[in-house]
């Protein structure tokens, strides 16, 4: 991890709510960047805390990183008024991501959830299926991207107006019984996480969540971002910035 100027060279809406930042990392980054990690961004002009949002995609050679968010608030209001060709201070990369790929991988993303995904697709060479579920279509964004990289995809959304009416996790059950999938990644809302790790343990399937959560440093130092690991009789906290954000499902505890 370090903490960088990056020059942005996009920052365009892409769907409803939905934007797509794009910058160019200095010539001396050299970092690797795993599927999964994120960013701790500082919104320009805002004196309020950094925005951890997950790296999109990467393209090492061209030092150009992606970060696709969505406008839940004040300070991702004012990151998409920033203007290309500014500056843009970021600490990156943060965070352990999901674990190399061994098998056939399913991509599962709810939302906003569904942007870290797109570099896994890419880190996983084709060989992976992705299952995306969005409130409707004016939601949906980078589909044409995913459909580059990965050999299924599904697609879903709450009114039918997209692909399958259904929700993320009924669209996993539906891949998973059509698919030899050794593995799921998924990202999203917490409720998502938690039915989509159910549906991976009726079909036997491991799966790894991505979670969301506030976080304070983005460096495990401040412990505003705890999530809870174990069981109902017995657990305890580790940190999603640091110890996460990517964690094996079986061990994540969600709060009723």
């Amino acid at each position: 991890m370090r903490e960088l100027t990056a020059e942005i060279i996009e920052n365009s809406q892409t769907a409803r709510d939905i934007f797509l930042l794009r910058v160019r990392m200095p010539e001396d980054f050299n970092q690797e960047v795993k599927p999964g990690q994120f960013a701790h961004i500082k919104v320009p002009g805002d004196k309020l805390l950094r925005r951890p949002i997950s790296i999109n995609d990467y393209y090492a050679s061209e030092r150009i990183m992606s970060f696709a968010y969505q406008i839940k608030g004040e300070g991702t209001l004012a990151l998409s008024r920033a203007q290309a060709q500014s500056d843009i201070n970021l600490l990156v990369p943060l965070g352990n991501g999901f674990p190399e790929a061994k098998g056939r991988i399913l991509l599962a993303g709810a939302g906003i959830g569904c942007a870290p995904l797109l570099y896994a697709a890419k880190c996983c060479g084709g060989d992976c299926g992705a299952a995306l579920a969005f409130r409707s279509a004016e939601y949906a964004y980078e589909l044409e991207e995913f459909d580059s990289y990965v050999s299924k995809l599904y697609t879903a959304t709450d009114d039918g107006s997209l692909g399958d009416k259904c929700y993320a996790h009924e669209l996993v059950g539906k891949a998973l019984d059509e698919g030899d999938y050794d593995a799921v990644y998924a990202c999203g809302p917490e409720r998502a996480l938690a039915l989509i790790r159910d549906v991976c343990a009726q079909k036997g399937v491991n799966c790894y969540l991505s979670l969301e959560a506030r976080m304070g440093c983005g460096m495990g130092a401040c412990m505003v971002c705890n999530v809870k690991i174990g069981s109902r009789e017995e657990w305890h906290y580790k940190r999603c910035c640091k110890d996460g954000p990517v964690f094996d499902g079986r061990e994540v505890l969600f709060d009723d």
